[in-house]
């Protein structure tokens, strides 16, 4: 399934920094247009589809990647839900569903790299493994003036970034370093965090 959403020719950013080599096209939501039609997906990244499971047909979201299994914009659902959320299944101990049919629970092997926890740096850090850039999503709760460090496997300081506020997308370009691990060092207040990061062969 493809998206209907493409990346735009825009060089200035309502939100967020501007074009640049660091923040090239495409790291942003905005820099994404829909076009309905282009794609097999609509607006919401999703479309009425039958399964094995819904052989009458169901509305299904998808997340979708391209050929290279890279997650690319809008990423999962988008905007808006479809239909109507039933009451109940929003807000403190919501999600009342209950499954009745016969479920196989998945459990999956360890594939890519998790995620570290912090109560207050909190970031998503993405695609990992990364073939050539990679996107730090800084939470809108996390803590302000984050620096950013990422070093090799041998510690030796490749790239910092300074000042990185909640809310903002920041962009590594890793597309001069050799396959292999490196290090991202998150610091703010005394505070630090650690995400390793695989560099893939492209």
């Amino acid at each position: 399934m493809t998206p209907s959403y493409t990346v735009t020719t825009v060089s200035t950013r309502t939100n967020g920094p501007t074009v640049s080599t660091q923040y090239p096209v495409g790291c942003f939501i905005q820099d994404h247009a829909y076009s309905a039609g282009s794609g097999d997906l609509d607006e919401r990244n999703g479309r009425f589809c039958v399964t094995p499971e819904y052989p009458n047909g169901t509305y299904a979201y998808f997340v979708t990647i391209d050929a290279s299994l890279n997650p690319i914009s809008p990423y999962t659902f988008y905007g808006t839900y479809y239909g109507v959320v039933q009451t109940g299944n929003t807000g403190m101990k919501s999600g009342h569903v209950t499954i009745s049919e016969p479920t196989t629970v998945y459990t999956p092997t360890a594939v890519g790299v998790s995620q570290p926890k912090n109560d207050k740096i909190k970031f998503q850090f993405m695609p990992n493994p990364v073939q050539d850039y990679a996107f730090i999503y800084m939470d809108v709760n996390s803590k302000n003036n984050v620096k950013g460090s990422l070093y090799n496997s041998k510690g030796q300081l490749l790239q910092t970034l300074d000042f990185m506020q909640p809310s903002i997308a920041y962009t590594i370009d890793m597309t001069s370093y050799a396959a292999g691990i490196y290090f991202l060092t998150l610091e703010a207040d005394g505070e630090k965090i650690n995400q390793k990061i695989v560099k893939s062969v492209k």
